[in-house]
């Protein structure tokens, strides 16, 4: 069973790779290496609730890290939300990301951010999503 499951997310992370390199990041162009690439958040505000409640950081692996093996209708809603998170996603490069980061000061105001997403990874769970969007929010 542990083979099969390292094998899918080996396989979500081979496409997820794939795609990166297919388009490459939006600013600049980069193409060279997958590792080297990130899906970057058109809008704070939209990250799924398992990308910013988890510890040991909150990137988009803790998506394709939900697999289900005996229930095929639950790995495939995992799927689909994987699928749909991208969506919300520009790729950029390391640099290029660490450069809008800065630039919209997501780093700096990440406590007011997550206030504004609903405050604990409980509360966010058990409310319906918020309709702030990090423009309004920083205006």
């Amino acid at each position: 069973m542990n083979n099969i499951r390292k094998h899918r997310i080996a396989r979500r992370v081979y496409w997820l790779r794939k795609y990166k390199l297919a388009c490459g990041c939006e600013i600049c162009g980069f193409n060279k290496n997958a590792v080297s690439l990130d899906f970057a958040h058109k809008d704070q505000m939209t990250k799924h609730i398992e990308m910013v409640s988890r510890r040991g950081g909150n990137g988009i692996d803790n998506l394709y890290k939900r697999l289900c093996i005996k229930d095929i209708k639950k790995n495939r809603f995992y799927l689909k939300e994987l699928i749909n998170e991208v969506r919300l996603c520009r790729i950029l490069c390391k640099n290029c990301h660490a450069v809008e980061t800065e630039n919209n000061r997501e780093f700096h105001n990440s406590r007011k951010i997550a206030e504004a997403r609903g405050g604990s990874y409980k509360d966010r769970k058990n409310s319906p999503k918020s309709s702030t969007t990090l423009i309004n929010f920083f205006n």
